[in-house]
């Protein structure tokens, strides 16, 4: 890899993982000449960063081809969400009653790890737990085009996770709603894990757009 390649790819993590901890704030303005001065490289690679995460949807183009980071919709959210509930059910409809003792233990770690981070204000580990939770779900029927879409989306999920640092009620539930879903899979009870899944899914959505609808500064960041 060309060493302009290898510095972009770094400075396209480092902005992408500070767009998605809103260190960068939806509508924010990003010049290519202040990410290369902040960073000591050359405009080449820093716009070429920035014109990828254009392309991935963290950052916008505006008509004087300034970059800015990227608005985001409620009607994101709600889709996002929506194709979750349709990938990760069906992986547990395929697979409930087939379901390794490793991977159920695995997925209560998760949870385990999911309250040991929220007690420690580490949200960046909670929110990776989280992630990894539903991942074990995915995996649990294994599908190529299944994991492509996720793949595809699980950066902006994450981004949307950090918004529901702001709902003390959502997230200090959410391991326990995680249990109540790892409970029914090992039951072997499909249907149960599936509205589990479902009504955890869907809260999270109805508080996020409780926020957006009861707090001035959320309202200005969920269009």
């Amino acid at each position: 890899m060309a060493k302009d390649q290898s510095v972009s790819e770094e400075i396209y993590n480092i902005l992408k993982a500070r767009i998605i901890s809103f260190e960068y704030q939806p509508g924010q303005l990003l010049m290519v000449q202040q990410v290369a001065e902040e960073y000591k490289i050359s405009r080449t690679p820093a716009r070429e960063a920035m014109v990828r995460l254009r392309d991935d949807g963290f950052l916008s183009e505006t008509n004087s081809r300034k970059f800015c980071v990227a608005e985001i919709k409620m009607d994101y959210i709600r889709d996002l969400y929506a194709l979750r509930l349709i990938l990760e059910a069906a992986a547990i409809r395929n697979s409930v009653g087939q379901v390794p003792k490793k991977e159920i233990n695995s997925m209560r770690l998760c949870s385990q790890r999911m309250d040991n981070a929220l007690a420690a204000k580490n949200y960046s580990e909670f929110f990776k737990q989280d992630e990894q939770f539903h991942l074990q779900i995915l995996s649990l029927k294994s599908n190529i085009l299944v994991d492509n879409i996720y793949k595809n989306i699980c950066d902006h999920q994450q981004q949307i996770r950090y918004i529901t640092a702001s709902i003390e009620n959502r997230i200090s539930v959410a391991a326990s709603e995680h249990n109540l879903i790892t409970n029914a899979i090992e039951a072997g009870d499909a249907e149960t894990a599936v509205n589990c899944l479902h009504d955890h899914l869907n809260k999270t959505v109805e508080d996020i757009e409780h926020l957006r609808t009861y707090s001035p500064m959320f309202a200005s960041i969920i269009k």
